[in-house]
């Protein structure tokens, strides 16, 4: 069983929650993160967890962009580098559609453009974004392309 550990950046206020947080107290020891638990001590580094892949993930925030009307997403512009990524279309009304998932072999920051889930309509949208069978994802910008459509709600 693990903790939900959440994080207030004090310069952005911006809030990040951990799910399955293992750990009770942590501190930085020698330029090193290490972190306490009931299993014992251990220091947050590496490419994996013993062996199995990071999942990392993050959900923006739902918004109407300033107005009432249902948007339908077009597609969204993702800057970005490492192994790939996966992103999800998320709505007001808690629907999640899988979009278009991104692997690449190229290396550096590249400029993808992800089609969205079909049928989506929503007032607010969001995107759950996560790396790629537990790779590195380097996200330097995410652009959403929407209409919006004529009928209010």
């Amino acid at each position: 069983m693990g903790f939900q550990a959440v994080v207030l950046n004090t310069e952005t206020m911006a809030i990040t929650e951990y799910g399955n947080f293992r750990f009770n107290s942590f501190c930085e020891f020698a330029g090193k993160v290490l972190a306490a638990g009931p299993n014992g001590l251990f220091s947050l580094e590496g490419t994996d967890d013993a062996g199995t892949p990071i999942v990392a993930s993050f959900q923006t925030a739902l918004t109407d962009f300033g107005s009432s009307n249902l948007k339908q997403v077009l597609d969204v512009i993702a800057d970005f580098g490492g192994a790939g990524i996966e992103i999800e279309t998320v709505t007001d009304g808690g629907v999640v559609a899988a979009d278009q998932t991104v692997i690449s072999t190229a290396d550096g920051i590249r400029t993808e453009r992800i089609k969205p889930g079909r049928g989506i309509k929503s007032r607010a949208l969001g995107f759950n974004v996560c790396n790629v069978n537990g790779g590195d994802l380097d996200l330097k910008d995410l652009e959403m392309r929407m209409a919006i459509l004529g009928r209010k709600l």
